[in-house]
């Protein structure tokens, strides 16, 4: 009978594998969420309007935007940080737990702790910490879904050809006694893990949006204010004040109100998601989720990266007719 490791191997497995944790992205500091709402497309054209503002010596206009400019970044700040404590908060409340056999005893210990060369009891119902091999099978039935895509149970075994279990899927039905061959990030649901946490970010169709309006504002203030410097060079007016006259337009071209309803408008989208139980950590994503009307998956749910790839290419050798 087996017995599973001692303590003492498992605490010097634990320090060379490492915990059995999937890798996330780290998380973002109060700094780099608050330097994120000043990188708002809108924000960069009131910084702007700011600007010229003081080059005109406009005390009022200074003082109005510049505090449309801080309550809108405040805002965008508070919500988005409080999302992202939210979720770590709750992530660190999801601790799974496993039921092993060491020192010939079948104890029950966090999922991190597992290490290669544990047996791992399972029986219906649980979920699979740990990529292994079954040593002791009676009816195991397996939902790899999660990586397959396939809905229906596969059978488990000793033998060879059928004798793997994987992270991240479920027993379904039967029990058996799994050792343990890979944890963390060598398992293969932790391989997938991996690649998810290195994507970039893309800016959503709203974000794109704002930039392109941003843009299109900017270049619509310095064309009026180049027309209106050229007409007045042409009429002979005098210089400084047609300098001072085209920044005030270029200011007056530029909707400070604007990003305060927007932020407010989506603040309200995020309050009402919260209330139904959705929490959203970026603020601008609110009108991107909202916008969705058909969610596009496959029979068992799974959501892909809409990405095809030529994995294996069989080229048959053409006979010649003798």
């Amino acid at each position: 009978m087996m017995s599973g490791l001692t303590s003492h191997r498992a605490q010097s497995s634990l320090a060379k594998y490492g915990l059995n944790i999937l890798p996330q992205k780290k998380g973002v500091s109060a700094l780099k969420i608050f330097l994120r709402q000043l990188q708002n497309p809108l924000s960069i054209l009131l910084v702007g309007a700011i600007i010229l503002s003081a080059l005109i010596g406009d005390q009022l206009d200074i003082f109005l935007i510049g505090a449309i400019l801080v309550l809108n970044t405040l805002l965008g700040f508070w919500q988005e940080y409080k999302a992202s404590r939210e979720l770590e908060a709750l992530a660190k409340l999801q601790v799974e737990f496993a039921r092993v056999k060491r020192d010939g005893k079948q104890i029950k210990i966090p999922s991190a702790e597992i290490v290669p060369g544990d047996l791992l009891v399972l029986e219906s119902g649980d979920r699979i910490l740990a990529d292994g091999k079954v040593v002791e099978g009676f009816s195991l039935q397996v939902n790899e879904s999660v990586l397959t895509g396939e809905s229906l149970p596969v059978a488990k075994s000793t033998k060879q050809e059928e004798n793997l279990v994987f992270f991240g899927t479920t027993a379904v039905s039967g029990r058996a006694l799994v050792e343990v061959l890979q944890t963390g990030v060598k398992t293969k649901f932790g391989s997938i893990a991996e690649s998810l946490a290195t994507i970039e970010e893309e800016k959503t169709p709203f974000e794109k949006s704002l930039i392109t309006l941003s843009k299109g504002l900017g270049l619509v203030a310095i064309l009026v204010a180049v027309i209106i410097f050229g007409l007045g060079v042409f009429n002979g007016h005098d210089i400084p004040q047609l300098v001072l006259t085209s920044i005030a337009l270029m200011v007056a071209v530029v909707p400070e109100g604007l990003p305060t309803v927007v932020t407010i408008v989506l603040a309200l989208g995020v309050r009402k998601m919260y209330r139904q139980k959705a929490l959203v950590r970026k603020m601008i994503a609110v009108e991107s989720l909202g916008g969705v009307t058909v969610i596009c998956t496959d029979k068992t749910g799974t959501l892909t990266k809409n990405q095809m790839k030529v994995q294996e290419v069989k080229l048959q050798e053409k006979k010649e007719d003798l």
